[in-house]
């Protein structure tokens, strides 16, 4: 994943995330958005559907690209 920008509410979404059981490496929002994404993907199985309800529970000003490993030919 790339990330440019700001995710303005990567705090609410690191606190939910650890709720959940993910471990955070870092303080960054880049962080917060991986898992994020890493999650919805889990529960769409589609990488394009992934980032686009991703995005609608981010906040701010910013800029995502994404691939997977699952569909290592395509970029979202």
């Amino acid at each position: 994943m790339i990330h440019n920008g700001i995710i303005e509410n990567f705090a609410e979404l690191t606190k939910e995330l650890a709720e959940h059981g993910v471990v955070m490496t870092s303080e960054t929002d880049t962080e917060v958005v991986a898992h994020l994404l890493e999650s919805t993907l889990a529960d769409t199985g589609d990488l394009a559907d992934a980032m686009r309800a991703a995005c609608q529970r981010l906040s701010g000003a910013f800029t995502l690209v994404a691939v997977s490993a699952g569909e290592p030919g395509r970029l979202v």
